[in-house]
């Protein structure tokens, strides 16, 4: 017994790692904005590092039982695929700046659509909040989709677009995080039989 982590322990490490990543994401959604003349490359290893934390943030969120699940339920497969393309950004940089702003962009996208469905789960579960879940999600995918499209756009245009795509993914990230799951002091689980 004293070995053994409690199921609720993970639903609170993968809670508040999504809250700290997702706040992390605004950080530098509004750093890209204000100084949109950073270095391609320094951009590219920062959000790939990013990508992941927040895929072994995921997984665990995936692996943990949160009183809803609703917002991890995708976690395994997507936190698989944000890891990998972070390792893809950080190690290709410089080889895959043409092709960077696709593989963010597809993430981005990715995520909107799952946060979709998270949001009508939501409504049907009576969450108050699963209006601003499906609205913040819409706004990620379309910036998701105009990184996917990018017509080769000046340095500064491209810097701009980044930092709304992951000042929003953040936002809606973060109000996932706060309004769908939830930590019961008293919660059962599958395993306690």
């Amino acid at each position: 017994m004293g070995g053994r982590v409690k199921p609720i322990t993970y639903v609170k490490l993968a809670k508040y790692g999504y809250i700290i990543t997702s706040v992390i994401l605004i950080i530098i959604g509004v750093r890209l904005l204000c100084s949109p003349s950073l270095d391609m490359d320094f951009v590219y290893y920062m959000l790939g590092g990013m990508s992941i934390a927040y895929g072994v943030i995921r997984i665990m969120g995936y692996c943990s039982r949160d009183l809803y699940r609703l917002a991890f339920q995708y976690d395994l497969a997507f936190g698989i695929l944000t890891i990998a393309l972070g390792i893809v950004m950080i190690f290709q940089a410089w080889g895959i700046q043409e092709q960077a702003h696709t593989i963010y962009g597809t993430m981005l996208l990715t995520d909107s659509l799952y946060k979709v469905q998270v949001a009508i789960d939501s409504r049907r579960f009576g969450i108050e909040r699963w209006y601003l879940i499906l609205g913040l999600a819409v706004v990620t995918g379309v910036c998701g989709m105009l990184l996917i499209v990018w017509l080769p756009l000046e340095v500064r245009t491209a810097m701009i677009l980044l930092g709304l795509a992951s000042l929003f993914e953040g936002a809606l990230c973060l109000d996932v995080a706060m309004s769908v799951v939830k930590v019961a002091r008293h919660q059962r689980f599958d395993t306690e039989r």
